[in-house]
């Protein structure tokens, strides 16, 4: 993955998503893939958790547009 330590953000929301009022506070500087990452994801966690299921569908889509390896695990926890 290019600029590994750039999707550290994304991979530590999937493996260790933080409470809620947490992520609504995740902003991330936009036009780099890794930031889009980390945004994708943390949307992902806020709709699992007010279980919106066909919005969950289309950022799953999106996220594994920007990093198969990322969504593969992410895909793991779920």
């Amino acid at each position: 993955m290019e600029d590994g330590w750039a999707w550290f953000p994304a991979w530590a929301l999937v493996d260790h998503a933080p409470p809620a009022d947490t992520l609504a506070a995740v902003e991330a500087p936009a036009g780099h893939r890794a930031a889009d990452a980390l945004r994708t994801v943390a949307a992902l966690l806020r709709l699992e958790r007010q279980g919106r299921h066909h919005e969950i569908v289309a950022q799953r889509k999106q996220l594994k547009a920007l990093s198969e390896t990322l969504f593969a695990i992410y895909m793991r926890t779920r």
